[in-house]
């Protein structure tokens, strides 16, 4: 369950506990079960319906297979047992005295085990079928939840929105790359995601398939979205960004998600710093003193929505990052909404240079909270990406679709409160083309492996470049994420090299 750091137990006892009492209510020693059987298995139904409801209230999204099925196991596993314990509680107690004597009733040790079995059966069945019903019933399995309740106009252009499965591409090898792709898999409308190049994280991930070109000029590209038939393209290679990919794309009416050629000056400090400083907005130098906070954005070119804030966490590493930042200003939001937001987003419009897609943001606070901006980003680094795609608990490619769209405002959207952590791993050159291993161990479900510098070899992973991957773990406090984030790289290591210390958020 990579996504949030609630365990497995809290779902299940959710289960049980109605389980329980269902199956007191079918009284299924009485032959005549009759009324009392059809209330036991409507509880039963409606146990495992509320613990999955309550999965995607903590989740924001549906179940990915891996999830299905690990759930499916437990829940069988732990109702069966639950039963067989009951069923031997219920034998002991009819056959003691002088219970026994007074009801007549025994009950033999065949019957203990065939309704054990019986149950085993009737769990996997209906968990099952529960999943079924709340990751494929409806189109958008990740409704687009915000902190406040989702205007009507958002629910009816929800409620409008085309029954349809879309071909999604992802342009770019690094991790964010990988946590895009990743997301975008997650999604009910997403049939397939390709990824070009893409890296051996993504070649690993459901709904994903890695597409290797001769080489990503614009018009390789180009033909490769006509090829696959693609609805939606994410451009987030800086070579193919700077050759006009989205110009050309949006010239021939297809869906990309990325800035203009003309709007990646914008990267430059000194032209960023120019534009905002003529719209009022507050600038200041990388090295100034103050506190450094990243934000990333999802615009629409008239209107843009914070996706998460995030800053390094040195305390818990080196160059280690966090999401959210801790003790930040209460109308810190508010402020860099008017202060540097709605002014950016109408400089961009003003200027033409339209901007769809990711928008990062690196601010420096002053000692009053004042926002002032140092510089812009058209496409997240590692940390930024990670942390924002782990926390993210709406359906990123129906974002995509309302940026696209121009009707981002009408969008909610709502991010996992607690804490997450994101770790890098580097390579040094000599350590380029090693084998990397540990990451045939599936990580705990509150952790995700983002591959940035990973490639597929013949003998497995290997590492591609000195950035190699970023681990994400979620948790209920900084500590817990540090504790998590440590199993999964304790383990990771390149061929001929010990097992790494931790170093930062990279890629």
């Amino acid at each position: 369950m990579n996504g949030d750091q609630t365990p497995l137990l809290k779902y299940h006892l959710i289960f049980f506990a109605c389980y329980l009492g269902g199956a007191i209510l079918a009284g299924f020693l009485d032959p005549g079960m009759g009324a009392s059987t059809v209330i036991g298995i409507a509880l039963t139904l409606g146990s495992a319906y509320l613990a999955l409801r309550s999965f995607r209230g903590d989740h924001g999204r549906g179940l990915d297979t891996d999830e299905r099925w690990r759930m499916l196991k437990v829940g069988t596993i732990g109702v069966t047992g639950l039963t067989f314990a009951g069923m031997l509680f219920i034998k002991a107690v009819l056959e003691s005295q002088p219970l026994a004597l007074a009801l007549g009733v025994r009950l033999p040790m065949w019957m203990v085990v065939v309704v054990s079995v019986a149950t085993a059966a009737f769990t996997a069945l209906q968990l099952w079928l529960i999943y079924y019903l709340l990751n494929e019933r409806s189109v958008d399995g990740t409704p687009a939840a915000a902190s406040t309740p989702m205007p009507a106009a958002a629910r009816r252009v929800a409620a409008k929105a085309p029954a349809r499965r879309l071909r999604v591409l992802v342009i770019g090898d690094d991790a964010a790359a990988h946590a895009v792709a990743w997301k975008l898999g997650q999604s009910m409308q997403v049939q397939e995601v390709l990824i070009a190049p893409g890296n051996a994280g993504t070649a690993g991930e459901g709904k994903c398939r890695n597409v290797e070109l001769p080489d990503y000029s614009v018009d390789a590209l180009l033909e490769l979205a006509r090829r696959e038939q693609v609805d939606l393209t994410v451009a987030g290679l800086g070579s193919a960004l700077a050759g006009g990919l989205v110009d050309r794309f949006k010239a021939l009416d297809m869906r990309v998600l990325g800035p203009r050629a003309a709007a990646l000056e914008l990267e430059d400090t000194g032209t960023a710093r120019r534009l905002l400083s003529r719209e009022g907005v507050a600038t200041v130098g990388e090295n100034e003193p103050g506190r450094l906070v990243d934000v990333l954005y999802m615009t629409d070119g008239s209107y843009a929505v914070e996706l998460a804030a995030w800053e390094p966490a040195p305390a818990q590493g080196d160059t280690a990052s966090q999401s959210p930042p801790p003790g930040l200003p209460a109308d810190l939001r508010e402020r860099i909404a008017r202060q540097v937001i709605d002014p950016l987003v109408l400089a961009l419009a003003r200027d033409d240079l339209e901007w769809q897609g990711f928008l990062g943001l690196r601010l420096n606070l002053a000692d009053d909270g004042s926002p002032r901006v140092v510089g812009l980003r058209t496409w997240p680094g590692a940390a930024e990406a990670s942390l924002a795609m782990m926390r993210l608990q709406v359906d990123l490619a129906g974002m995509a679709e309302a940026a696209l769209s121009g009707r981002l405002d009408q969008f909610g959207v709502r991010s996992n409160p607690h804490p997450c952590l994101a770790i890098g791993r580097i390579a040094e050159g000599e350590e380029i083309g090693r084998q990397i291993h540990g990451l045939d161990r599936r990580p705990p479900m509150e952790v995700k492996i983002f591959h940035a510098g990973t490639r597929q070899a013949q003998g497995g992973v290997e590492v591609a470049r000195r950035d190699v991957l970023t681990v994400c773990a979620l948790g209920t406090s900084l500590a817990e994420c540090r504790l998590s984030a440590d199993e999964v790289l304790g383990r990771i290591s390149w061929a001929d090299a010990p097992a790494p210390a931790w170093t930062g958020a990279t890629g």
